[in-house]
This record gives C-alpha cells, sequence and structure tokens, in this order.
C-alpha cells in the first residue's frame, strides 16, 4: 500500500510485558498465549491511516533485558516509543523511570512517547491502579493507554494516537521528521517482519568478519537509518542465537540435568516438582510409550515431555521459566504441552468412569449412612475455575463474585474419584441450568442414574429424581451444628447433617486437585478451549493416582478434614414448576429417609 510519510518507532519496557504481543496485535491482528522471548530485535510493520494521510509505521522491538538497553543505533532516527509496562506486575512499573531515562539519553528529545498499561484484561490480579499510571504519564509529560495485547483493546488505538502525535508536533516544526516516499530498496513493506535466517545469514557473517577485522565497534558506525541497519541488526539478532545455542550444547544440558537432578533427588523433591510420586510418574511414562500416544523424540523423552507438562500445571509457571528449566525452545515446550495435554484427554474414558450401582464402601460402614443412603452412589456439584477470555465475552463468564471463571459441572465418588468432567460453561450460569443442559443432550455422555440410584447434590440444584438435594431453609453446613447447637432438633435437620457429611467428599475432590494443579486457581492465558482440556487433563492425572497410589501425600492430608467451603457458590436453583410429579416423588423418598433415620437415632441413639 502506497504512503505518505514514514516513522520509526520503537517498544522499550521490561521483559515479559508483552511488547512483542502488542506489536503482533497490531500488524497482525492475533495473539499467541505463548511465545517466545525475544532475543535481539524484531521488526514490525504497518500502514494507518491519519486524517486521510496513509502512514508507514516501522516498529522496532527489542529484549527486555538489560544487555539489550542504551543502544544508539536502536533509538537513532526514532519518531515515537512506546514504554509498556504490565498491571499485574508492579516491578515493571517500577522500572519505566529508568527506561524513560534511557530513551530520552538516546533519542530525540522531542520524542513522543506513549506510555502503555498491558494486559488491562488482567484486572482481577491488576498490583498498579491506572490512577498511577496517569500520574507517571502526566509527571512525564507522557500519553497514556492501558491495553490488553490478548484481547486487542486499546491496542490500535495506542499506535494511531502516537502516529497522530508525531504528525500533531511535525506540523508545530517541534519534531524535524524528513519524508520517506516509498522507492526502489525502501525498508521492508508493510505487516512484514525481518525473521529469516536464510536471507541474513549471510549478511550476519559479513558483520561478524567486518566486526572482527576493525577495532572500530558498531556503535561507532554512524550510518543513517536505511535497510543495511535494518539487515545488520536482523544480522546480529541470528549471530546471537547462534552464539548462545553453542555455548548452551558446548556445556552440560541443563534441561538433561534438571531432569537427572528431579529422578535421583529426594522423593520430596520429586512430588514438589511433578506432583506425584516417582513410581506413578514412571508407570504413567509408560503407558503413555506403550500405547503410542506420545513418542520419543531425538531431544525429548517421553519423560521429559510429562514432566515439561507437569511443571507447567503443577506450578502455573509460564513457557520462559519452563525454557530455561529444561533448555528448550518456546516452540518445543508449547509443541509438547500440547502433546501430552491430548494424550491426557484421550484418556478420559478409561480414566472417568461410571460409578458401580453397587452401596458404596463408604456408606456400607457406617451406621450414620446406612441403610439409608444406600442408593447414594456418588456427589455432583458445580466447580468455578478461573477462565481468560476475550473482553467480548467477560460479561457471560463474570460469576456472581466478581471474576472470570468457566463453571465446571463435576461429580465424584465418595473415594475422590471424578466420575464425570463437563468444563466450559460461563461462569454466570447457574449449576441448576448447567445440569438440566447436560441431562437433556445424549451427546455430552453423563453416565445415566441406575433405576432407584440417585446423586447428593447441594441447593444449587433441585432436588428430582436421581439428585437428592438438602431441606431448604434447614441449618445444613457442619459448622452449624457446633456449639451449644450440637444436636439436630428434628428429622429435616438430622438428614441435612448427614447429607453434608457425604458432600463432603466433592469438596475433598477438589480441594485436593487445586492444590496439586495451582493452574487451576489462576487463569492461564491459552486460548479457551485449551483450558477447558486442562480440566480434563487434570482430572485424568487425579484418578490416574488415585488409582496407583493410595497413599499419595495430598489424598492423606485430606482424609480426616472437613471442609466448609464449596467449589461452588450455592446458587438458589433456578425457579421450575411447582408440584411436578418428579419433585413430588423425590420430595416423599427423601422425607421417608429423614423420618427413617430420625426414628433410629430417637430410638437407639445411635452415633449421628
Amino acid at each position: 500500500m502506497p504512503y505518505e510519510d514514514l516513522f520509526k518507532c520503537v517498544i522499550i519496557g521490561d521483559s515479559g510485558v508483552g511488547k512483542s504481543s502488542l506489536l503482533m496485535q497490531f500488524t497482525e491482528k492475533r495473539f499467541l498465549p505463548m511465545r517466545d522471548p525475544t532475543f535481539g530485535v524484531e521488526f514490525g510493520a504497518a500502514v494507518v491511516s491519519i486524517d486521510g494521510r496513509q502512514i508507514h509505521l516501522q516498529i522496532w522491538d527489542t529484549a527486555g533485558q538489560v544487555p539489550y538497553m542504551s543502544t544508539t543505533t536502536y533509538y537513532r532516527g526514532a519518531a515515537g516509543a512506546f514504554l509498556v509496562y504490565d498491571i499485574s506486575r508492579r516491578e515493571t512499573f517500577n522500572q519505566l523511570t529508568s527506561w524513560l531515562e534511557d530513551a530520552r539519553h538516546h533519542a530525540n528529545p522531542n520524542l513522543t512517547i506513549m506510555l502503555i498499561g498491558n494486559k488491562s484484561d488482567l484486572a482481577h490480579q491488576r498490583a498498579v491502579s491506572r490512577d498511577e499510571g496517569e500520574y507517571f504519564a502526566r509527571k512525564h509529560e507522557l500519553m497514556f493507554l492501558e491495553a490488553s495485547a490478548s484481547t486487542g483493546h486499546n491496542v490500535e488505538e495506542a499506535f494511531t494516537k502516537t502516529a497522530t502525535k508525531i504528525i500533531q508536533k511535525m506540523q508545530e516544526e517541534a519534531l524535524a521528521v524528513p519524508n520517506e516516499k516509498m522507492q526502489e530498496g525502501a525498508l521492508a513493506a508493510p505487516n512484514e517482519h525481518i525473521r529469516s535466517e536464510t536471507d541474513v545469514s549471510a549478511n550476519a557473517r559479513a558483520v561478524e568478519s567486518n566486526c572482527a577485522d576493525s577495532s572500530t565497534g558498531m556503535e561507532d558506525i554512524d550510518i543513517e537509518l536505511d535497510k543495511m541497519e535494518l539487515i545488520a541488526a536482523a544480522a546480529g539478532y541470528h549471530l546471537y542465537n547462534s552464539i548462545t545455542r553453542r555455548t548452551a550444547n558446548a556445556s552440560s544440558p541443563k534441561g538433561s540435568g534438571f531432569m537427572t537432578e528431579v529422578l535421583n533427588g529426594p522423593d520430596d523433591f520429586f512430588r514438589e516438582m511433578f506432583r506425584m510420586d516417582k513410581h506413578v510418574f514412571q508407570k504413567l511414562g509408560n503407558t503413555l510409550r506403550h500405547r503410542a500416544m506420545l513418542r520419543d523424540t531425538p531431544g525429548v523423552m517421553i519423560e521429559e515431555q510429562l514432566a515439561i507438562f507437569l511443571n507447567v500445571v503443577g506450578h502455573n509457571e509460564r513457557n520462559r521459566v519452563i525454557q530455561e528449566r529444561f533448555q528448550h525452545s518456546g516452540e518445543t515446550i508449547s509443541r509438547h504441552f500440547n502433546n501430552v495435554l491430548k494424550a491426557l484427554k484421550s484418556l478420559s474414558r478409561e480414566f472417568l468412569q461410571p460409578p458401580s450401582s453397587a452401596t458404596p464402601a463408604e456408606i456400607l460402614k457406617s451406621n450414620r449412612f446406612h441403610p439409608y443412603f444406600e442408593d447414594c452412589i456418588g456427589v455432583l456439584d458445580g466447580m468455578h475455575i478461573p477462565a481468560h477470555v476475550p473482553a467480548k465475552d467477560q460479561s457471560k463468564f463474570r460469576n456472581r463474585k466478581g471474576f472470570l471463571s468457566q463453571n465446571v459441572l463435576v461429580a465424584c465418588t465418595f473415594d475422590l474419584q471424578f466420575i464425570f468432567v463437563y468444563p466450559g460453561w460461563e461462569g454466570s450460569a447457574a449449576d441448576s441450568r448447567v445440569l438440566r443442559a447436560v441431562l437433556s443432550d445424549p451427546d455430552q455422555n453423563f453416565p445415566p442414574v441406575p433405576e432407584g440410584k440417585y446423586y447428593i447434590v447441594d441447593l444449587s440444584y433441585d432436588n428430582m429424581i436421581g439428585f437428592v438435594a438438602p431441606y431448604e431453609g434447614v441449618r445444613y453446613h457442619l459448622h452449624e451444628f457446633r456449639g451449644a447447637n450440637l444436636l439436630p432438633r428434628n428429622a429435616k435437620e438430622l438428614f441435612n447433617h448427614r447429607h453434608s457429611s457425604l458432600y463432603n467428599a466433592i469438596q475433598k475432590s477438589c480441594s485436593v486437585l487445586k492444590e496439586r494443579f495451582p493452574i487451576l486457581k489462576l487463569a492461564p492465558q491459552y486460548a479457551f478451549h485449551t483450558q477447558r482440556d486442562i480440566v480434563i487433563a487434570a482430572c485424568v492425572l487425579h484418578n490416574y493416582i488415585r488409582r496407583e497410589e493410595r497413599n499419595d501425600w495430598l489424598f492423606n492430608s485430606i482424609e480426616n478434614r472437613t471442609l466448609t467451603e464449596s467449589p461452588g457458590f450455592d446458587d438458589p436453583p433456578d425457579l421450575q414448576p411447582p408440584f411436578s410429579i418428579n419433585e413430588q416423588m423425590a420430595a416423599s423418598r427423601r422425607d421417608s429417609i429423614a423420618q427413617a433415620m430420625w426414628n433410629d437415632f430417637m430410638n437407639k441413639w445411635d452415633e449421628w
């Protein structure tokens, strides 16, 4: 596309604030949740229309690490700069003054600077208030916007406002920026990045050779901003990559060293890093290998692939941290993460099994529950998992506690194994609505409830055939039966107390799941379908561990605990037509259970 003016702009700020993601969102209108960190310099270009004028923005993006700061070549000829911080990481805001001083020292003193508070979609994790950003901008005479490279919010506006301000300064003759007409041999065409290693390898060798033969440093070479400068910077980037790769390969591989250290280290250290016992990990790796669900690659064995996945979900680590730990590229980490995720999800039919229709052992062995709950086969509830979604969908995913979440329908046995997992519903959806949708859609594969059997559910659900809820308006939670009010006063209170004791199984299951895999406590910046799959994979691993190691430390830690917090929010059930035959039959059965329980309690004074 023809353009009338060309402006060079630079993006500066700490590593990990999202500089490259902002550039990609602006130039390519897309976002990658897991990006490789930038080394050296990358470039982007786009044409914007300002008051009918076509403006070509040539944007330079450099790494945020200290070695890439204070380079005159990077700032030379820049008309604009984007100073970026992460609103969820205060340390990136605290570094703004250093970046600003560096820019004003090396660039034109009249440089137009836009301060961007990136990741505005993470408002629930905010560490820097909007007022602080606005104050910093006013104090240093900067423009200011909060934006999100993930959702695209305010990204284009930040770039177009900066271009508009540059034009305004030109018109006021405050900054002399020469027009550069498009001609043969000009800078890279709009929307193209200088990325090809093949294209710059020869130039890289030439730059390396010239620098070796001359006592003059590259920063002393006074050349104009032209195609050779871009090529030289790109060549430096690839030269840096080749040097660091040679250095890494020459020493002992850090990734292999980490795996060896964990595999041969103390059991507690292994559990902490990989979230399961050694023999469980080894058996799982062998299972995935023998079933050809994963395969060893020349550089990464299946065990290391699994370890990468477990480090991500077990510690909620970012891609760049895993790169450093295992010494693989971001693309390799991402590829193996997704391969393991797919393999574990494919195991869901095997490890998420319908319960037996026989009375569970946990009920049989207790006089408090047997014979009253002999037909109960499990517990069902909604579990809220923080979600990362585009801005246009956020109102639907904002739950009644005010944060973004997906409502996950889960059912479990009294042995704390998951029976059914249905992720992906909006956080605003009521639990009862999700259950009705699942029951009415055969494609969701909810295990049929055997005739005469039922699940325990809380007050978020209707009391109906196959699902027994507690009495509404009667004390229910175990902590309410303490102190002076220790004993139940009637059949309904006794029923609710024992119902709540059984319901505790779903609370324990969800608590262990989130404790083992902290990624479920925060909103990971993956595509939403990946967030759903992570929940399924985590539940598969939960069941696998439960079957393979009955003395697992996390299950043992919760075995004798009584939890009071529901994995859901105890939403009131959606109003349904009253006095349906289904409700009448369900209410009658619940009353008969409560009455039999109360009669025995009064006459035999058994444990309650």
